[in-house]
């Protein structure tokens, strides 16, 4: 997985270990980090992505993107 995760969020996730074999890059004078990690259990995943609200971009993979976007769209129309 691949996420663009915006300050002051990001300094959250720096500050957490959420699994084993994840790495960041820090563009802290940009505002954002990337991370980089191998996860399993989809459920788990999207709600950790949507609790990060706007502060968070799904990069990759397509998949984990496409479900955010189809989430975000049944919300919308919930309103």
């Amino acid at each position: 997985m691949k996420l663009k995760i915006f300050y002051p969020y990001a300094q959250y996730v720096k500050e957490n270990i959420w699994v084993e074999d994840e790495i960041y890059e820090d563009f802290h004078e940009k505002g954002y980090l990337i991370y980089y990690a191998k996860m399993e259990g989809k459920t788990q995943i999207l709600s950790w992505i949507l609790q990060m609200g706007d502060n968070c971009i799904v990069m990759e993979p397509p998949e984990i993107k496409n479900d955010i976007i189809k989430i975000h769209k049944k919300i919308l129309e919930n309103y």
